[in-house]
């Protein structure tokens, strides 16, 4: 599978999962997936890969359910952090922490929260960085600042993690690249389009 350029033209696919992230949970893009024949056979075009990844991570670190060992891998990974680094941060051994990553131990409720929060919390660095460098929309970046600051809080407050989950039934996280308007370099002119990821059930 493909997530390189578009070499011919495609077509715009419905529904496409995501299955190479190594998670418990299922991703699944919605009418944002360009799909095109490639000189080594289908292609799919994701746009903004990188911002999806981050989008995830965001979603499921903010999603009740018990964090499985694949999950705490991803969640890692997206903090561009080694082993050994998170285990410090979570104060917990390195071993421990590759354990719970191998699906063989697992996390205590206040290592999920400390991890969830450490997503949380670089999210929130990384469109702070994201403001200053764009003059944009400053009502929309408030916004998704803000819905940042309430999934923290409500992480670190009564947040309750989910330790028994029925296995009947599939953790499936939903999301689709929508365009946003954003003003243009002059206050008459048209409004640029500035595509994000969005989650379907935030």
């Amino acid at each position: 599978m493909s997530y390189g350029k578009q070499n011919g033209v495609g077509c715009v696919l419905p529904e496409f999962t995501v299955d190479d992230l190594g998670t418990s949970f299922k991703v699944v893009l919605l009418n944002s997936v360009i799909c095109s024949e490639g000189e080594k056979g289908k292609e799919f075009l994701i746009p903004d890969y990188q911002g999806l990844i981050k989008q995830i991570a965001v979603s499921r670190a903010a999603h009740p359910v018990k964090l499985k060992g694949g999950d705490i891998r991803f969640l890692r990974k997206n903090l561009g952090l080694m082993s050994k680094e998170l285990a410090s941060k979570l104060d917990i051994s390195p071993e421990h922490l590759s354990r719970c990553e191998a699906g063989t131990k697992i996390l205590s409720p206040n290592s999920e929260r400390v991890l969830r929060s450490l997503v949380l919390c670089e999210a929130l660095y990384i469109f702070r960085k994201a403001i200053e460098d764009v003059e944009g929309n400053k009502a929309n970046a408030l916004d998704k600042i803000t819905k940042l600051i309430d999934r923290l809080h409500e992480v670190m407050g009564d947040f309750k993690i989910q330790s028994t989950h029925d296995a009947s039934e599939e953790l499936i996280f939903h999301f689709r690249h929508v365009p946003k308007l954003r003003p243009s370099a002059a206050n008459d002119g048209p409004a640029e389009v500035a595509p994000e990821w969005l989650d379907e059930a935030a």
